[in-house]
């Protein structure tokens, strides 16, 4: 419960309940079985360990695609650097568990960024919708680690959001985000 203009307790919107609920049903459904398996400190992806290996190169002071061989985009890697700082000072297990944590909080984030922007069609739409996204399996899947497919979709629903913005102020009010939107999809690669 928050608080009202006269300082008594008012009720959080239903709109607002419904996506705080959805973030915690698309991270739980993406990290909790990774804890049920005892896996959240463990091995589970290969392009998750060089994602962090380079990371941790590049923290060394060696340069990706010059010292180090490296057939990906950037983004992760640069992305995994405080990763590869947290595992100098808590340990690489620990590390991964922040990672995969954080890789679970940017579906979650995704899911409800998705309902959020269904929610102009009604909470029945946006329901439905943060739903799907939040258990839709191969989405799950990939954000139980940390790699490029997460943030690509993180990406696409925040250009979505854009361009859904600049449709609601309509063509007598331009907005600067129409011609990011489509940069905003690529650029955490």
């Amino acid at each position: 419960m928050a608080r009202g203009r006269g300082g008594g307790l008012t009720r959080p919107s239903t709109a607002r309940v419904l996506l705080v609920a959805t973030g915690v049903l698309a991270f739980v459904a993406r990290i909790g079985p990774v804890v049920v398996a005892g896996m959240l400190r463990g091995a589970m992806s290969y392009d998750e360990g060089v994602h962090l290996q380079v990371a941790q190169r590049l923290l060394a002071g060696q340069v990706t695609y010059r010292d180090v061989l490296f057939v990906h985009p950037p983004g992760m890697v640069l992305a995994q650097v405080p990763i590869a700082w947290l595992g100098q000072l808590m340990g690489e297990p620990s590390a991964l568990a922040v990672s995969r944590c954080l890789a679970a909080g940017i579906g979650a984030l995704t899911a409800v960024l998705v309902a959020r922007l269904l929610l102009p069609r009604g909470l029945l739409a946006a329901g439905i919708g943060g739903a799907v996204a939040a258990l839709f399996g191969p989405a799950v899947a990939a954000d139980r680690v940390a790699l490029l497919e997460g943030a690509l979709s993180l990406g696409l629903v925040v250009a979505l959001s854009a361009l859904a913005a600049v449709e609601r102020r309509g063509p007598a009010q331009p907005a600067i985000a129409a011609p990011a939107a489509p940069t905003a999809a690529v650029a955490p690669t």
